[in-house]
């Protein structure tokens, strides 16, 4: 199976990285589009990638528990340690500490430096299958399959609020840069958004007409991309929520990442595919 389980880009733009079930890391450079190296972890597949703050650390999660933190320039192993029953992690905007969900539907606070989980967040009562956090955001958002969102302040791993929309399946998770809304995809298509600030759900409308896999956010909130199991990405207007467009690819999409320029889009999909997508002519370039 080399299934693309994850596509992340790093804090400085310059590489696009991506994990698999096969166990191989990829990393491309983002101005020429050429690949850079490959990293091989037998014997277990990977589950996770994230990059550190400061781009100068990557980390990825095994289907074994296995977190390895990575310096990047070095290409060497850091720091190793075994969560229970994890699936997602998150870099918190300190350098030294990681979010991950582990066992009983918890998120742990992990402590790079002490190698030790230091915090156990304990406000969801089912599998969690989605969480975001992004460089300096305020917010941690966590989701689970009863459709419970808990919001977290990152800063102090502490809740803040909950949001709840019985009878979803919650699937992916993003807030937008100006931390004033957040977006969830479900199982069933729908595309949830709340306000942060008045703490309410605002709007539900139907992206897609199966499991939404994937949802990323123009850099100066013009637009939220969405993709899933349907085979399409669509790009939806943050200032009326209507449809911008739309198009069809060879296979469901499972990631996306986007320019901090907004330029271009980045996809992952079944088929095993990256695209680079030009978002104002929509032309790709397969990696």
């Amino acid at each position: 199976d080399n299934t693309i389980t994850q596509l992340k880009l790093s804090g400085d733009c310059q590489f696009l990285v991506s994990c698999s079930m096969d166990g191989s890391i990829k990393f491309w450079d983002t101005q020429s589009w050429l690949p850079l190296h490959v990293i091989e972890v037998p014997p277990c597949g990977l589950l996770d990638i994230a990059w550190s703050p400061t781009g100068e650390r990557f980390a990825f999660l095994g289907e074994t528990g296995n977190l390895e933190v990575w310096h990047f320039q070095k290409q060497q192993q850091e720091n190793l340690f075994v969560a229970h029953n994890p699936s997602h992690f998150v870099w918190s905007a300190q350098e030294n500490y990681l979010f991950v969900n582990g066992e009983n539907h918890t998120v742990q606070l992990w402590n790079l430096s002490q190698n030790r989980c230091e915090k156990v967040l304990q406000e969801h009562h089912a599998t969690i299958t989605c969480m975001t956090h992004r460089g300096s955001q305020r917010y941690l958002a966590t989701g689970d399959v009863t459709g419970h969102i808990r919001v977290w302040d990152a800063e102090n791993a502490s809740p803040l609020f909950q949001y709840s929309q019985p009878g979803t399946i919650l699937s992916s998770l993003i807030i937008s840069n100006h931390q004033m809304h957040l977006f969830a995809g479900t199982q069933q298509g729908e595309i949830l958004l709340w306000d942060l600030q008045k703490e309410q759900l605002i709007k539900i409308w139907k992206g897609h007409s199966r499991s939404i896999h994937a949802l990323c956010i123009h850099p100066k909130d013009q637009w939220l991309a969405s993709a899933g199991e349907d085979q399409t990405i669509t790009l939806w207007s943050l200032k009326n929520y209507k449809k911008l467009c739309q198009f069809r690819t060879q296979s469901p999409i499972l990631h996306l990442e986007v320019s901090p320029s907004g330029e271009w889009l980045a996809s992952a999909s079944k088929d095993n595919k990256i695209m680079i997508w030009d978002t104002s002519s929509w032309n790709h370039l397969q990696l």
